[in-house]
Order: C-alpha cells, then structure tokens, then sequence
C-alpha cells in the first residue's frame, strides 16, 4: 500500500516556516503531486499556490527540466537526499527571470517503510554568483590598472564586502582571520576585527561544531576534498548559539592564497523547522498514548466531492476509504496486536454496512458538514463479535474535496450490557410488582367483599337481639329485678355499639371501592360545614374553632368532607373535657409543618414507613387540623391509622377505632399522604395533602 503524505496546513509553526522563508519550499507527495508551494515560489514562478496544489511539476510548469523531474523520482524510490547544485543544472525550476538554483531534495518517510513524499528546498544563488564575478571582475580590473588606481579599486571592494548582507571572513589555512566584514561581527556579536582575531577558533564553535572544524582543516591539510558548502553550529561572544549556511571558496588576497568564507544565518530557519519536527513528534505522541482509541482514513488517493449526494458520498466512502494511519487503543479495540496488521483496512471492516445504524452514522456526518461527535455505533471485532462505541469523526476538506478522516472513539461494550442486564432486571422486577400488584388487590377485593358480606349478615342478628331485648324490658320488665334491667340495657347498648362498628365497617368498605369523581373542591367550606354538623349549638360555647382561608383541592368532594368530619370530630372529641377547646384548621407553610409543632417528617405518625413524601405530595398545599385535647403518645402513633386500633379506652372516650383508617384510605386514594404529630395532654395535628 502506497504511504500518504499529510501535511499539517494548520500547524502555526509550519506556517511561519513556509511563508516566512526567503527560499523556496515545495512539498510533493508519493504521487508526485504539489502539497505545499510557498510565496517565495510562487512569486518567481507567477504561479499562485492554488493552481499549483494537485498537480505534478510538468503539469504546474511544463518548462520543468527532466533532471527536476528524474530527481524527484530517484529521492521517492530510494529514500536518500540529494542536492543539486547550479554548476551542472542552472535551473530546476523555470522563474520568471534569470536565475542560477540550488536544490535540496529531502525524502518525507511513510509508515509502510515507503516514502510518503519529499521536500524540496530552493535557493536562487544568482545574487551571490553575480557578486563573486563582480568581486573577481573588479579585482582583475584593477589588476590592469595602474599602481595608483590599484589601491583605490581595493579600497571600493573593501567597501562592498563591508556592505554585503552575508558575513564575510577571508581566512588562512589554520582559520585566522584576515578580514572580516561587518555583517559577520554581528553574527559573531564582536564590536572589531581585532576582537574577533583575539579569539580562537574553541571559543567560536560549539563542542561539536569545533570537532566537525579540526575535521575539515585536516582534510584540507591532507590535500582531500572538502564540501564547498555545509552548516555550522556557532557560539556569539554573549554565549547564544547560531546556526549558519556557509559557503567556502579559494581565493587570492594580496597575492596570497586564502579562502573566502561567506556566512548565511538560517537560525530562525533552523529553529522553525526544530518547532515542527516537535509539533510533530508530539503530535505522534498523543496519537500513540492517548487514552482513546484514535485513526485516520485516507481517501487523499480518490478525493470525495463534497457536493454529491450523501448517498454517493456514502458508497465512495465505502469504496475507496481506508486506514492509514492508527494508535494502540484503536487496534486493542479490534482484537489486533499492532496498528500496523490494520493499516489499509477498508472503512467497511470497520463499520459494517449490514448495519443500518452505521450508514445512518456516516450519513449524519456527512450532512453535519463532516464532523459528528459522540454519536454510538456498532463495529466488528477481529473474532466477529459485535462492539458499541461512542465515537466522533472529523474530515479534513480541501477545496471541495474529502481528503481524510479522523475518528476518536471510546469502547462502550461493557456499558451496553450493563443497561442490558439492567433492563432486563428492570422488566423482571416490574413483571414482579405487576404480578404482586395484582395478586394484592385480588386480595384487597375479596378482602372487601368478604367484610362487606360480613358486615350485611351481622346486622339481622343484632336487630333479633336488640329486639328481643326490648321485648324482654317491655313486657317482662316487672318481673326483672335491678341487675336483670341492668344486663338488658348493657345488651341493648352494645348491640347498639355492634351496629355503629358494623356501620363503620361498611362504610371503610366502600371507600375501597366507590369511583372517584375529581373537581375543584372549596376546602374552607367543607371544614367549616363539618364542624357545623358535629356540634350542637351549646357545645359551640366552649370550643374557639379557628378556620384560615384553606386553598381549594382536586378531588371527589363527598369523601373529602368524610375526611374533614373524621379529622374535625376527632377534635372535638378528644377536646371534650378542656373547659376552653382550641380547633385550628389552615395550611402549613411548608411540606412538613415542622416550624409548627417543632418535629421532623421521620418522627411522625402515620405515612410512609421512613415518613417520606412523594414528590407529587410535596406540591400540593399541606392541610392540617389541630386541638389541645387528649393528645397521643408517638411512641404508638403506628397504630393511629390503623382499623380497630384505639390509643384512649372506650371508657374515656367513645368511637369504634375506624374512622382514622377511612380517612387514610381516602387520603391515599386521591394521591395524597396524611401523618399525625401529638403529646399527651398537649394536644395533637393531623396532616394531610392531596397533589395539584
């Protein structure tokens, strides 16, 4: 598989590199086509950068020598550098005017061992070459000159060396200085030439820039031949360390051989292309150590217009994207020990197509303007079982064209079964409470029948006893002595009694079964109409019955008052023996009553178990009704809502034990909750809400 060239276009670093070198730069890929055509090109070549990407060289400039040509392939298929100099090939890339080029071709390498493209570097050294011929043409002129004119003509050459941009030194054999112009004592960062002559060769290089030196005046020593042109490392008097491009040449100074050293500072150069070697070292880095599973298709060799169909789109992606590039975490995810056993894989293998769930995936990120994030999908593994992942795709578009795509994503397998397994608890455990459910109002049904039944059949016995009874004291009364009259009236009493329980009985019956029938229900009007019905005028005197505005309520207005009559009766019955009877009606402030009477929710009587309210409870207004009678000792406020349980003696005051647990059922029916807070002798609250 053909290694893709990727050119970081965004990268800061490799920006200023291209844009800000006074060289020309020009990146091709393995296919020989333009990635990347600098200004400085593009402004000898009239070719702007847009006409120049995608293209080969011949088809950018079809004046493009062969050896440009046969080079670029040679670097491409041997991975080794070379350079081409102006002495045998004058030009290698066609400028708008003269000019005299040196070329550097710097192989790009691939993931596949394979070349994924190359650098070329350009410089035109015409300017250079054109001021060596005029230095020699000047100094054979004044070499035909007279004596006289001799000395004028050095001192103007003198002059322009002073003035050139490059550094120049012209040095001996063992590197003394003889002369030196002002551009390299700035490099040098020395205020003379005699300042720079007092220091030795050590001092201006750097540990290895000085051994490369030693290393090359040897060789000039033994006669063998030396580059003419190479980099150095120097150390400036203030200790910064510079990078410069020197180019060496023999020369005759006074009659003398010497050599001129021209000085080229390409530190920032150097300096951009080390942030761009790092920016992508560490963006390798984060690729291969990142905690998610991280990869990279390739559709560069068959790009995707971005105008088609989606549908298009999709098969294209199906038919031409493949991996090119991926981290450990991605081949883990896949049952693969290397990234590279899946570079190539097509995105098929990857996202099935069988799937209708991944075809819709990459249709949404098609139609997002390619990109989508966090969006789950299902994909096959090397062993053929099934992975959900939550996955993000980005793609790289370049005039109009699909070139890439990166995808992030992270393996949620293992949270998949859990909502699995925990759904399928969830059907089993509500299956549970359906079959519970029903099974307890099964019960609850027969239950009822079974008391209504009961109920019924206790009535006409307890009619023939109270009768007979009656029967007894009317016409057999004389016979009867005191004890006798006293039994009959006892029998008669709790028949009586019996008859109320069985009242009572029937009516929490059919509480459990009457239909609700919900409307705005007047609250104030209810209380204040059961209190009315309870007392008798004399027993108004000594009761101070206290109703606030109560807010109106959602429900079925006939067994509401069954509740305000329960609740206002039980009030005034267990007030009944205070002098001066306090009834209070209103709405607590808040959910709890507790700034009140001082109590929490879980110290209450009656409720939930844990004396929780439902969050629908907490809604609504919360009603309460409060005296100062008997009160109730909470340590048995279990048993207040329950049927039969009586917390006071028939003795001390009468009631069957069932019209609290009528009035929990009503309460509990409409949604609400009721609960119950007391002190002996103190008096106490009774608590209900109904939900808005």
């Amino acid at each position: 598989m053909a290694a893709h060239l990727t050119v970081p276009t965004d990268n800061p670093f490799f920006q200023t590199l291209i844009e800000g070198s006074d060289f020309g730069i020009l990146v091709l890929d393995a296919a020989g086509r333009i990635r990347t055509w600098n200004a400085w090109l593009a402004e000898r070549t009239a070719l702007p950068e847009a006409e120049a990407v995608g293209k080969t060289l011949p088809e950018a400039l079809p004046g493009t020598p062969d050896i440009t040509r046969a080079t670029c392939a040679q670097v491409l298929d041997t991975g080794r550098p070379r350079i081409l100099s102006p002495v045998l090939h004058k030009v290698l890339i066609p400028f708008t005017r003269p000019s005299l080029q040196v070329g550097r071709f710097y192989p790009v390498p691939g993931g596949d061992g394979r070349s994924a493209g190359l650098v070329v570097f350009l410089q035109d050294i015409t300017p250079t070459l054109e001021y060596e011929r005029y230095v020699e043409d000047e100094f054979a002129a004044e070499r035909r000159r007279a004596e006289a004119a001799l000395r004028a003509g050095e001192e103007n050459f003198h002059r322009s060396l002073d003035e050139s941009p490059l550094g120049v030194r012209i040095v001996s054999e063992e590197g003394e200085t003889i002369y030196a112009n002002r551009a390299i004592l700035d490099i040098y960062g020395y205020a003379t030439v005699g300042e720079l002559q007092a220091s030795s060769a050590q001092d201006r290089y750097t540990p290895a820039g000085y051994a490369a030196f030693r290393e090359r005046r040897e060789k000039r020593r033994r006669g063998e031949e030396t580059p003419p042109e190479y980099e150095i490392e120097i150390v400036r008097k203030d200790g910064e360390v510079r990078h410069l491009q020197v180019f060496r040449k023999e020369i005759l100074w006074d009659g003398v051989p010497r050599y001129q050293v021209l000085y080229n500072d390409i530190t920032e150069r150097k300096r951009a292309e080390a942030a761009l070697r790092l920016s992508e070292e560490r963006y390798r880095a984060f690729v291969k150590q990142s905690s998610e599973a991280i990869c990279l298709f390739e559709i560069a060799h068959a790009p995707i217009a971005i105008t088609l169909p989606p549908d298009e789109q999709i098969d294209l992606l199906y038919a031409q994207a493949v991996i090119g590039e991926c981290n450990q975490k991605f081949a883990d995810s896949h049952g693969y020990g290397a990234p590279e056993e899946m570079l190539g894989f097509r995105i098929g293998q990857i996202f099935p197509r069988l799937a209708q769930e991944n075809v819709a995936y990459l249709r949404h990120f098609i139609e997002s303007g390619h990109q989508l994030a966090n969006v789950e999908t299902k994909e096959l593994s090397r062993d053929g079982t099934v992975k959900h992942f939550l996955n993000s795709l980005i793609g790289h578009v370049e005039e109009g064209r699909l070139l890439r795509v990166w995808g992030a994503k992270q393996d949620i397998t293992r949270i998949k079964q859990a909502e699995e397994e925990i759904r399928l608890l969830n059907e089993e455990l509500e299956q549970r409470v359906r079959e519970r459910t029903a099974e307890l109002e099964a019960a609850n049904r027969e239950l009822e029948a079974f008391t209504y039944s009961v109920s019924h059949d206790l009535r006409a016995p307890l009619r023939a006893i109270d009768g007979y009874t009656r029967m007894l004291t009317e016409d057999y009364g004389g016979r009867l002595d005191d004890e006798g009259r006293r039994i009959c009236g006892v029998i008669r009493d709790s028949t009586r009694d019996m008859g109320r329980l069985i009242d009572d009985l029937l009516s929490f019956s059919r509480v459990g079964r009457a239909e609700l029938r919900r409307r705005e229900v007047d609250m104030t009007a209810l209380a204040q109409a059961a209190f009315f019905e309870l007392t008798a005028p004399a027993e108004r005197v000594r009761i101070d019955f206290r109703v606030a505005p109560l807010p109106p309520a959602q429900g079925d207005p006939t067994l509401l008052r069954r509740v305000w009559v329960n609740l206002i009766g039980n009030a005034v019955k267990f007030s009944g023996r205070r002098e001066r009877a306090l009834i209070e009606v209103g709405v607590a402030p808040d959910a709890t009553g507790r700034e009140r009477r001082g109590g929490r929710p879980d110290e209450a009587a009656g409720g939930e178990p844990d004396g929780k309210m439902p969050a629908a409870d907490r809604q609504g207004p919360v009603y309460f009704v409060r005296d100062n009678g008997a009160g109730f000792d909470m340590a048995y406020g279990g048993k207040l809502f329950g049927v039969f349980q009586r917390l006071h003696g028939a003795r001390e005051f009468e009631g069957t034990g069932v019209g609290l647990a009528i009035a929990q059922r009503i309460i509990h029916r409409h949604g609400g909750r009721i609960w119950a807070e007391g002190e002996v002798g103190r008096g106490a609250t009774f608590y209900f809400t109904l939900p808005d």
